[in-house]
């Protein structure tokens, strides 16, 4: 989605609007609305240079004192360093080795450098109790996000006519992409609506964590309960079924770990608008659909052509890749091979090793380290859960449960910028969570360490 002159105009005019009349916490408004809302917008200047990509450089730059003085305690990981260097080694220091590297190459590390920091800004606001306005505009952001993904959702299925205007208008500098702009590309996606993402399955997911990190930043009930109705249309219209298995486990998770009066206030609504819903439900096309997807388990889940794809033929093609290529145990392919291969890179064959599970991912992107560092992150961010606020760790709770599902389901965690922004976002809200309540727990300590030794502790003047 090359931008004009005038789309330009108007992005930077809204983009300065946002800076200078929020501050710089406008900035985290503007963020989540362009890696949702317009994953494929973008200037072109003999490369591509995605609009959130410019937006996460400038908050970068904003916020590089504060997020330089963050001190990282033994027990707790800057796990965006550790991918930074990850991506540095997997995708330029040993590619120069084996393959030649080219502009391209440097453009997708830059990109992927990018999109790993949001894991520093996710922790940033929420160990800085001070961050109060960059918590409450990033939460506006990501439920405006939701809304608008509710309303081409609720557009685009069941009209081919505006599933492809839809994506006519986000992929239209796709104009040697004759299956992108075809009709029967609109038909399909009227059936499974794909959003801006080109793909059902991440308009699910996206759906799903949007709605559920909306939740958790914005306290207002009114906007909560449209951005959860919206993230339903949005779900129920990509008729994903990774994204509705996600959505149901994070409810249940929400309603084991969530308080006595929060769960008792969700049950009654739940109870009271269960009746209504699932009669609206029967009663929409939306049901023909999702009904139809889950027939397909009728004769077992295995049987399920998805299912041997992501969970059989994948991990097979990747194990018989590492075999003509055992550097790749080692030091991984990069970030996205898969789009050097498609622009014409030189890969060797590499890229055949592409799998739809992103823990695998990992291991193929960024070798067994990146494997490891993959899976570590995300079990520091339960053992993290237990230092988020109590008032919100129910909805963090759900929206980590929906990441582990995401990964084990599905590559989008690793392939699209908009769900590893998303995905990152709940483990930095754990990070940021721990470190805030080790800095507070310090002087404490110290205090009580004091008086054991019989001192008294020194007071102000």
């Amino acid at each position: 989605m090359n931008l004009t002159i005038i789309e330009i105009a108007l992005f930077l005019l809204c983009l300065g609007g946002a800076r200078f009349g929020l501050g710089r916490p406008g900035l985290f408004l503007m963020w989540p609305i362009a890696v949702i809302v317009f994953p494929t917008a973008r200037v072109y200047f003999g490369f591509p240079l995605y609009l959130y990509d410019m937006i996460v450089a400038l908050m970068l730059l904003e916020y590089r004192r504060e997020l330089l003085a963050i001190r990282w305690d033994w027990k707790r990981i800057p796990w965006h360093y550790v991918f930074i260097a990850l991506i540095l080694v997997c995708g330029i220091a040993w590619p120069l080795v084996v393959m030649p590297v080219n502009v391209q190459a440097v453009w997708v590390v830059g990109h992927a450098l990018l999109t790993f920091s949001g894991f520093g800004l996710a922790a940033l606001i929420f160990y800085d109790s001070a961050r109060v306005r960059e918590r409450l505009w990033l939460g506006y952001g990501i439920a405006a996000s939701v809304l608008i993904l509710g309303a081409i959702g609720l557009t685009q299925f069941g009209s081919p006519a505006a599933a492809g205007r839809v994506a006519a208008f986000f992929y239209r500098d796709f104009s040697q992409d004759a299956f992108i702009h075809s009709k029967f590309y609109a038909e399909i996606v009227a059936r499974r609506a794909a959003g801006p993402y080109g793909s059902p399955n991440l308009l699910g997911t996206v759906a799903v964590l949007a709605a559920l990190a909306a939740s958790l930043l914005v306290r207002q009930r009114i906007i909560v309960l449209a951005v959860l109705a919206a993230g339903t249309i949005a779900l129920l219209s990509s008729v994903s079924r990774q994204a509705m298995i996600g959505a149901i486990l994070a409810g249940i998770i929400y309603f084991i770990v969530s308080r006595g009066r929060e769960k008792l206030g969700a049950g009654v609504v739940t109870l009271a608008a269960a009746p209504l819903l699932v009669v609206a439900f029967l009663a929409s096309d939306y049901s023909t659909s999702v009904l139809e997807r889950f027939s397909r388990w009728d004769e077992g889940v295995t049987q399920d052509d998805n299912f041997s794809a992501r969970y059989v033929d994948g991990p097979i093609r990747l194990a018989t890749t590492i075999g003509k290529f055992p550097s790749i145990f080692v030091f991984g392919t990069g970030p996205d091979i898969t789009k050097l291969a498609g622009g014409g890179v030189y890969t060797g064959g590499r890229e055949a090793g592409f799998v739809s599970i992103s823990y695998l991912l990992f291991l193929f992107q960024y070798g067994i380290i990146g494997l490891l560092a993959g899976i570590a992150m995300h079990i520091e961010a339960i053992r993290n859960l237990r230092y988020v606020p109590a008032g919100v760790r129910a909805r963090v709770a759900a929206l980590l449960t929906a990441v582990f599902i995401f990964y084990i389901a599905d590559n989008g965690p690793n392939v699209s910028e908009t769900v590893t922004m998303l995905c990152l976002l709940a483990v930095g809200i754990c990070s940021g969570s721990a470190l805030r309540a080790s800095r507070s727990w310090r002087p404490a300590a110290t205090s009580t360490r004091t008086w054991q030794r019989g001192l008294a502790p020194a007071t102000a003047s």
